[in-house]
């Protein structure tokens, strides 16, 4: 697709055989990075085996931002590399070194277009939405926030989101892509975004979303 800055948007679907079915935690961290603003270089994730276990490889994004290197259950055991150091944090100081059998289990086939310039996507509204899905006759309960988030002027297009949950708090940024140098026209465009929160939440408790300088909390079912 191409908007009307004339970026050229693509998407990619991971697609496994039964003996290779990726888990679900590791489908959810893949539906993350497609909807983050494509990196320089471009996301991957790759399997490895490291003592003893499987576990999964995402890159450093850039600068200062961990790696991140998760058990075959999702847990992060540690980052390999980045950080402010760019050492990462030490707890897997070998994993370079002693990891085997390299399999790249999803990369983003987006383009990295380096005269774009990310910036932040003004907020208009948040709101959570709850369904009940059946699964094994049971009924999780799926949490979906609709974020509204604006395009102020014609070179700029929306770029994607960045989600960070840590305990009861989920943090998300709304990003635009901008093309410098250009006229932008005063228009105004409404991008509305369904991002999935999943159903790890705990009964009882409440949740506070904060979107730039929209705040929305809610109590889990």
């Amino acid at each position: 697709m191409q908007d009307v800055v004339g970026y050229n948007e693509t998407t990619e679907v991971v697609a496994s055989s039964p003996d290779t079915e990726l888990p679900a935690w590791l489908l959810d961290l893949i539906n993350t990075q497609k909807n983050e603003p494509v990196a320089n270089p471009p996301a991957l994730i790759a399997r490895y085996e490291y003592k003893g276990q499987t576990v999964y490889f995402l890159p450093q994004r850039c600068c200062d931002i961990f790696s991140n290197l998760y058990d075959a259950e999702g847990n992060i055991i540690g980052h390999p590399d980045g950080g402010i150091t760019g050492q990462g944090d030490g707890r897997v100081p070998d994993s370079f070194e002693t990891r085997t059998d390299e399999i790249i289990v999803w990369s983003d086939q987006r383009a990295y277009d380096p005269e774009l310039v990310q910036v932040t996507a003004p907020i208009e509204s948040v709101e959570v939405l709850v369904t009940e899905v059946m699964v094994m006759e049971s009924f999780p309960v799926q949490y979906n926030r609709v974020v509204v988030s604006l395009v102020p002027g014609s070179c700029r297009t929306f770029g994607g989101y960045y989600l960070d949950r840590k305990g009861a708090s989920i943090h998300v940024e709304m990003v635009n892509w901008r093309l410098p140098g250009l006229y932008c026209a005063d228009v105004l465009a409404v991008v509305e975004t369904v991002i999935p929160l999943g159903s790890e939440f705990e009964s009882g408790q409440t949740y506070t979303i904060v979107a730039g300088d929209v705040t929305e909390t809610f109590l889990a079912q």
